[in-house]
């Protein structure tokens, strides 16, 4: 850390690193699948409608 917590014992922090690397590669996993896949589906949404406006229901 850059400026480590003061209080914490060292089991602690310990965890607090494990969880947020756990943490960090969740969020880098959903960016990479669920984020591009929906990206994906909206684009090909988009180009199935050849630019023709979609009407709101």
């Amino acid at each position: 850390m850059d400026r480590p917590v003061q209080g914490l014992t060292t089991a602690q922090a310990e965890a607090l690193d494990t969880v947020g690397g756990q943490a960090g590669r969740w969020l880098a996993w959903h960016d990479h699948t669920v984020v591009l896949d929906a990206l994906e589906h909206l684009h090909a949404l988009g180009r199935a409608g050849r630019g023709a406006r979609l009407r709101r229901s």
